[in-house]
């Protein structure tokens, strides 16, 4: 619930947002740059953790994995703290609407 009021105020903020450029709000291009890169990096967060616990849940990657491996040392995070706690349907739905999200900012702040 938490996850979606805050896509649902993004979207919203995204979307009035581009209503009011044409009013002179945030009329020139590095502001909405600024604006819509942390939209996008928003967005794209969900994908930091949640991708790699739902391959870990599948068996797609196992523990030894290098590439994660690293991502967690990153993170200062431990294999253990990989649990997927979420049923499938929601995440898959949280994917979609973060990765749309993520790429419809992408492309407004490259316009």
């Amino acid at each position: 619930m938490f996850l979606g009021g805050i896509n649902s105020s993004l979207c919203l903020l995204s979307l009035l947002v581009l209503r009011a450029i044409g009013d002179g709000l945030f009329a020139k291009q590095k502001e909405r740059e600024i604006l819509y890169a942390s939209f996008a990096v928003g967005h794209f967060s969900q994908f930091i953790i949640n991708v790699p616990c739902f391959l870990v849940s599948k068996g797609l990657v196992d523990k030894k994995g290098k590439r994660l491996n690293s991502v967690l040392k990153a993170n200062n995070m431990k294999w253990q703290e990989l649990e997927w706690v979420k049923p499938d349907t929601t995440m898959l739905f949280i994917f979609v609407i973060d990765g749309l999200g993520f790429a419809a900012n992408a492309y407004v702040m490259s316009q």
